[in-house]
């Protein structure tokens, strides 16, 4: 079984790459001082390559947000009514292993030891989830305040800012 990898993304990555002026859908890296966990699909297919992805946990995903969007978790305290609890693929960004940076999950935490046992006895489907949505965004069927995937991507390949 493989190991879920729940990391932080180093503040590096968004500067060198601009992100958050190019692409307004980008979850903020840290919020009220805490960084934003992300859950690390390794080597999902996209143009004709191999490329690591980052999902974003999401406690308010909006309740009329489509259900190929986003990978449910059980619900947490912060969840409002209505709103869905997930990793939201719509977020997911790829990225360089380079920028990964430990990220302390509350294994003391009943509600996160149930996510993340969760996440790992669903793994499987968490992958083929994503992929499925890699593969609907390539073809050009993008939800609405999706992140560009193809400028990030290029920028990465290319090795530069944009």
């Amino acid at each position: 079984m493989l190991k879920v990898r729940i990391v932080g993304i180093n503040n590096n990555f968004f500067t060198k790459y601009d992100l958050y002026n190019v692409d307004s859908e980008i979850m903020p890296n840290e919020t009220n001082g805490h960084k934003r966990p992300y859950v690390i699909v390794l080597r999902l297919k996209y143009a004709g390559g191999r490329q690591d992805f980052a999902i974003p946990f999401r406690s308010n995903i909006s309740g009329n947000c489509n259900k190929l969007d986003y990978f449910a978790l059980p619900p947490r305290s912060e969840t409002k009514p209505r709103n869905r609890h997930g990793l939201h693929f719509a977020k997911m960004l790829p990225i360089d292993k380079a920028y990964f940076v430990k990220y302390n999950y509350p294994t003391n935490n009943a509600n996160a030891t149930l996510t993340l046992n969760y996440i790992q006895k669903n793994f499987g489907r968490l992958v083929q989830e994503a992929q499925s949505y890699i593969d609907r965004f390539a073809k050009g069927n993008r939800p609405p305040l999706c992140v560009d995937i193809d400028k990030i991507y290029g920028a990465i390949k290319a090795g530069e800012s944009f």
